[in-house]
């Protein structure tokens, strides 16, 4: 375990207090928000952790919530919480039309929203993205998020394969470091697929989806005048986590529902589902249920998200006629499924993007905040 102070000695130790400090953050922003909480789960006494918080405070790394009696305690004992405004995650959306740029504080609260034409090819859209970096005032970064539509191998940065962008084994992360040379100084960066970033947007405070296991079906208007299609993707929410597969691949419906897209885009160009009459929407609907009902089947979960990326283009019929057929093609042994639409997904990609880098960066390691640490403290202040 990270961070353990054994004495006095060794919590003077610069490298060895950095590691303290940084593990004490861990834990107040994973929710062990107490003196008594953080000394538990460190082994060490209160009176180290006392030592601690007296430098969090004086450095302005964390602030007083509130204060709560403990079990046996006399006197009522402060809860603390991570300051806002000593970090900032950059959350990034290359969209169809339109790219999206949006800044959230140490807490994960979004506090600035950017948007601008689509691009034309993803290396515009990732020089746009740098250019808006060197532009930002809230300083200093701890993590960027890039997201779009495509295959995309998280762990690697790089997009393994996107129609919408025509590219194949793209090295994103890798891109925007090379356009960004002091780029050391952020030290977490990542790319990611948009329909797994809906997925965790749809679990953070703002959107508060109350399910640990569940799918979505994600659609986003397309581009006309980039002869861009709709959007359709799809994530699994898990036992409480993106389930991700091989390089990225989870969740990708090319092979499922392009057979039945055909047949629409036929008879009309395929930019969104408010575009199509009734019988064309039922038999989509249908054809989707159809498929879902296998996965649900399968995976056992309870709820299924249907995201529309806005307002304008949410379509009540889709989702009740998907409702309908879905749970008529369950097994007799399972529960319902409740379908829930949500009319907000471009909102739900960038606020997944600042929950990915919060998890990252306040993972029990520490290593990320540690990082973060020795360039936001001088060497003189880190004693």
């Amino acid at each position: 375990m990270p961070g353990k102070i054994k004495n006095k000695k060794d919590s003077r130790n610069t490298g060895k207090w950095l590691e303290n400090i940084a593990f004490f953050l861990t834990e107040i922003a994973n929710g062990r928000i107490t003196q008594p909480d953080i000394a538990e789960k460190a082994g060490i006494s209160r009176s180290s952790v006392s030592n601690a918080i007296r430098y969090m405070l004086k450095k302005k790394l964390i602030e007083k919530s509130g204060s709560i009696f403990t079990k046996g305690g006399k006197k009522p004992t402060a809860q603390w919480k991570l300051s806002s405004d000593i970090g900032f995650f950059f959350s990034a959306y290359f969209g169809r039309r339109h790219n999206y740029f949006a800044i959230y504080d140490f807490t994960g609260q979004r506090i600035n929203l950017t948007q601008t034409p689509a691009s034309q090819d993803i290396g515009s859209a990732i020089s746009e993205l740098a250019t808006m970096i060197k532009k930002n005032s809230y300083k200093p970064l701890c993590g960027i998020s890039m997201a779009t539509s495509g295959i995309i191998d998280r762990s690697s940065g790089i997009i393994c394969r996107s129609k919408m962008w025509n590219v194949e084994n793209y090295s994103a992360v890798e891109r925007l470091e090379k356009k960004l040379p002091k780029m050391n100084h952020v030290p977490l960066v990542v790319c990611e697929n948009s329909s797994r970033l809906i997925a965790l947007g749809l679990t953070s405070s703002e959107m508060r989806a109350n399910s640990s296991n569940f799918i979505t079906l994600n659609f986003e208007e397309g581009n006309p005048e980039r002869l861009c299609p709709m959007g359709i993707g799809s994530a699994m929410f898990l036992d409480g986590r993106i389930h991700n597969g091989f390089r990225g691949a989870a969740g990708e419906l090319d092979s499922f529902f392009w057979e039945c897209i055909d047949v629409i885009k036929r008879k009309q160009i395929f930019i969104s589902l408010s575009n199509l009459d009734q019988a064309d929407i039922d038999f989509l609907a249908k054809k989707f249920a159809e498929k879902f009902a296998h996965l649900v089947n399968y995976l056992a979960v309870n709820k299924i998200f249907i995201v529309f990326d806005e307002k304008n283009n949410v379509v009540p019929e889709f989702a009740n006629v998907f409702s309908k057929k879905l749970n008529s093609g369950l097994l007799m042994n399972t529960d319902s499924v409740h379908v829930e639409t949500v009319d907000n997904g471009l909102n739900a990609v960038l606020d997944g993007g600042a929950v990915l880098l919060k998890e990252k960066f306040f993972s029990d390691d520490g290593k990320w905040m540690l990082e973060f640490l020795r360039n936001y403290l001088s060497p003189r202040e880190n004693v």
